[in-house]
């Protein structure tokens, strides 16, 4: 009896692996998150110095965000299920697939897109602007394998590091650390940086303003997308802890 009793109390205090304590650690944080019902982030990833930016506020039901990506510069709002786009003539025409007649025209107007009118690339707008979707990136940006409780700058926190996923089917790589706060264990920046195939690619990003009052006004005078007679591209950079960059990359890279 005595033995069986040792054998039950070991396996219930067995250590946890550093990857499983990594892995339940960005869990915290995603709840943590979460809770505070609203954010400010920056994120800014880079392809071999090709720059892209995103600037944001999530909700819970929507937000906001400004990107920039080369000469394109573009705002989205989620309200209510529909995206609202403005842009310069650049992204009309590469983020919405129109002609550059209808770019200039449309340049600076909000154009309302829903799941409906939008067809297949709606969700590339739609993703990563509430908190729940943008937190899930999380776990597309780092494969977590290790914890440690730290200081910086004075304040301490908790670090997570791991390699960098890359996706296109390329192995994690590099390295990726995302810092919570100590007490609340609120994410305060993620960072990564990988080489493939000689193709250098960084992630950098910054959260904070926790429950924040955010405002997310509907645009007035709106037009539908159907409207533009546009073609949605295949693909878009627009979203996703600088998913496009890394696919671009992978693409590019030969072999």
């Amino acid at each position: 009896m005595a033995a069986g009793i040792g054998v039950g109390i070991g396996a219930a205090i067995a250590p946890v692996s550093p990857a499983a304590a990594a892995r339940n650690t960005v869990e915290e944080a995603v709840v943590a998150a979460k809770a505070a019902g609203t954010y400010h982030y920056v994120q800014v990833s880079s392809t071999d110095g090709t720059v892209d930016e995103i600037v944001g506020d999530a909700t819970a039901s929507g937000g906001t965000q400004v990107i920039t990506t080369g000469q394109q510069r573009y705002t989205l709002r989620l309200i209510d299920g529909v995206v609202y786009f403005k842009g310069n003539a650049s992204a009309v025409a590469g983020q919405l697939g129109a002609s550059a007649g209808v770019a200039a025209r449309y340049a600076g107007r909000w154009v309302a897109i829903t799941a409906k009118n939008g067809a297949s690339f709606y969700k590339t707008f739609e993703e990563g602007i509430t908190t729940s979707s943008n937190l899930a990136e999380i776990d597309q940006e780092m494969d977590p394998t290790a914890v440690h409780h730290g200081t910086v700058d004075g304040r301490a926190v908790v670090e997570v590091t791991g390699p960098l996923i890359i996706g296109g089917g390329v192995p994690p790589s590099g390295t990726a650390t995302l810092l919570l706060a100590a007490g609340s264990h609120r994410p305060l920046s993620l960072d990564g940086r990988a080489t493939v195939q000689g193709v250098t690619i960084t992630d950098e990003w910054t959260f904070s303003h926790y429950g924040e009052s955010v405002r997310v006004a509907r645009p007035a005078g709106a037009v539908p997308y159907a409207r533009l007679g546009a073609t949605p591209p295949a693909s878009s950079s627009a979203q996703g802890l600088g998913q496009g960059p890394r696919d671009e990359a992978t693409q590019a890279a030969p072999g």
